[in-house]
């Protein structure tokens, strides 16, 4: 393959992606987006990005910093868990619990709670307050938790789609019916980032987070034991995104968007090649694409995740007809290929 004339490697935030060839800055995409949103950075922990700048984000294996950055272009969402991180608020309903401040979250600042038992042999739970939603529609929801003296958590919405998660082990030890997707994202200190989607039943929601004692969340409490929650969220469709922050009252954080690089020196009509090192955000179904084009669909060569579960194809259009169609099936569209 001919040497590139266009190449980008995630290196830097701020409001150009910058490629390193061209080194004179015509290869560079123009980043925008309007307000912050959040990244994991190089310590492993979740920090807001200001406004317009793009966002770098860590991987992470076992807990640690595993490889190299990537940029993060995510659609809009919306947080509709109206106090995602102060769950002393009212909006939370405690039964058969309470909570205390001070515990270091995964942002590295003390601002998680303790969800601690009382000394009723019951349930140790709280839920958050109503949430208007669509109904039949997929939603995710995600929690941000760690082992205390209790080892395992239940995480619910309204009509009892929910997971149990081991803290200890990071592993699910219950399932539901209803639940779409499923993940465990393992953090810094312990913390973990539990996420599934479900489809709504109803126009309104509540997120239920229990204390579990080995998987069972019906025990005898003992007034002190507990876990640690941080940072909860429900979006709606089926996979998770960035964690978006919220005080009071539900929060959207805007689409990333880059975009116009390159000039007639770099990409012409004649030859070329479009490459990239990409992972899906979820095996959802949905059409997601990047291109380079003259601005119209009729003239563009493009990349794209398709309706099939776990494919890529790249295609080729001119005149509005299309000259090439290749796919290929990916053993997980959610891992980075090349």
């Amino acid at each position: 393959m001919a040497k590139p004339k266009l190449a980008l490697i995630p290196a830097a935030q701020g409001t150009s992606l910058y490629s390193v060839l061209p080194s004179s800055g015509v290869g560079d995409f123009n980043f925008t987006r309007s307000g912050s949103a959040t990244r994991i950075n190089s310590q492993g922990l979740i920090e807001s990005v200001a406004n317009g700048v793009s966002r770098l984000n860590y991987p992470m294996i076992d807990g640690k910093v595993v490889g190299c950055p990537h940029h993060i272009l995510e659609p809009a969402r919306t947080n509709l868990v109206t106090y995602s991180e102060d769950i002393s608020n009212s909006y939370w309903t405690k039964l058969g619990s309470s909570v205390t401040s001070g515990f270091t979250s995964p942002s590295g600042v003390d601002n998680a709670y303790k969800l601690v038992e009382d000394t009723s042999n019951g349930l140790h739970w709280m839920y958050s307050g109503g949430i208007t939603v669509t109904n039949a529609t997929k939603y995710n929801v995600s929690v941000f938790a760690k082992k205390g003296e209790r080892n395992s958590i239940r995480i619910a919405e309204k009509s009892g789609i929910s997971v149990i998660v081991n803290l200890e082990s990071k592993d699910f030890d219950t399932i539901s019916t209803g639940v779409i997707n499923s993940n465990i994202t393992e953090l810094v200190d312990d913390w973990v980032r539990i996420d599934y989607s479900f489809q709504t039943t109803s126009t309104s929601e509540e997120v239920y987070i229990y204390a579990a004692d080995n998987g069972n969340i019906n025990y005898q409490g003992n007034g002190s034991s507990g876990i640690y929650v941080w940072g909860v969220q429900l979006e709606q469709l089926s996979y998770p995104t960035s964690y978006i922050p919220t005080s009071g009252a539900a929060s959207t954080r805007l689409q990333d968007i880059a975009n116009n690089s390159g000039n007639s020196d770099l990409i012409n009509s004649t030859e070329g090649v479009l490459y990239a090192e990409i992972a899906a955000l979820a095996n959802d179904g949905t059409y997601r694409i990047f291109s380079l084009s003259d601005g119209t669909t009729n003239e563009r060569v493009y990349i794209q995740y398709t309706s099939a579960s776990n494919t890529v194809s790249a295609v080729v259009k001119k005149g509005g007809v299309t000259q090439a169609n290749k796919g290929y099936v990916l053993s997980d569209e959610t891992d980075f290929a090349k």
